[in-house]
C-alpha cells in the first residue's frame, strides 16, 4: 500500500518538487505498519487514533500523535473544523500529500478534509460504512486520487515480513478478541480504540506463546 500510494503521488509531483511528504494514518494497524514505512524513508508521519497508549508507542518512532478524540472524533462540524485547522498548522499550510485510512464513517470526511493539492487517499479495505460521500468538483480540482484497495497475497506478506525487525517494530497488542466478543471489538474499531489489530479467535485452544493475550 505505501508503494502504490507513494507511486501514484511521484506520478504527478516528483521529488525534485516535493521531497519529503506528510503522511497521515488513522488508528488501525495496516497504518502503523503504514507509517513506519513511511518515517523510515525520511517522511513526516502522523499517527490519528483514539488510544494515547498507542500513540505513545508510535512517537517513540518519530510518529507524531493525534487525540481522534479531542475532535469529537469528527462527527460534528465544529470537531472537523477544528482538526483542519489543527493539521494545517502542524504542517505549516501544506497538509497531507498522503493519508492512509478505511474508508470508514467520519473518519474518511476527516481524511478528505486535510488533503493537500495532488495528494492520495488509500484505503486497506476494510471499511464499517457501505456507503460514502465526498465533494467530486473539489476532489477534481485539487486533483486527489482515491484509491481503495486490500493486499493480501503470499508475495505481499512475505515482502512484509522480511521488514519485521528493521522497519517494522512491535505494536501495542493488549488483546485477542473472544468470538463473543466481537460486537465489542467491532465498536473499538468504529472508536479507533482498539488496542493492537482486532484479532478475532475461533479457535478453542491457542498456542502458549500468545496465551496471555486471550481472555
Amino acid at each position: 500500500m505505501w508503494r502504490r500510494s507513494l507511486g501514484i503521488y511521484r506520478l504527478k509531483v516528483s521529488r525534485e518538487r516535493q521531497a519529503v511528504l506528510n503522511v497521515l494514518g488513522f488508528g488501525g494497524g495496516v497504518s502503523e505498519l503504514f507509517l513506519m514505512l513511511a518515517r523510515s524513508e525520511g517522511h513526516n508521519a502522523y499517527f490519528c487514533s483514539g488510544s494515547a497508549e498507542r500513540r505513545s508507542a508510535l512517537e517513540k518512532q518519530g510518529i507524531q500523535g493525534i487525540d481522534q478524540r479531542q475532535y469529537d472524533r469528527f462527527t460534528t462540524r465544529e470537531g472537523l473544523k477544528a482538526f483542519r485547522n489543527h493539521v494545517r498548522t502542524l504542517t505549516d499550510g501544506t497538509d497531507m500529500h498522503i493519508v492512509c485510512d478505511m474508508l470508514r464513517g467520519p473518519v474518511f470526511d476527516a481524511g478528505i478534509a486535510v488533503q493537500a493539492r495532488q495528494s492520495v487517499n488509500i484505503s486497506s479495505g476494510w471499511q464499517l460504512s457501505q456507503v460514502l460521500n465526498y465533494n467530486s468538483t473539489l476532489m477534481s480540482v485539487k486533483q486527489v486520487t482515491l484509491d481503495h484497495t486490500h493486499y493480501e497475497t503470499i508475495q505481499g506478506c512475505e515482502a512484509a515480513t522480511e521488514l519485521y525487525g528493521s522497519v517494522f517494530k512491535p505494536t501495542v497488542h493488549r488483546e485477542i478478541y473472544a468470538f463473543a466478543d466481537l460486537p465489542r471489538a467491532m465498536h473499538e474499531m468504529h472508536e479507533g480504540t482498539q488496542t493492537g489489530i482486532p484479532i478475532i479467535r475461533v479457535a478453542d485452544s491457542m498456542p502458549e506463546s500468545v496465551k496471555h493475550l486471550t481472555p
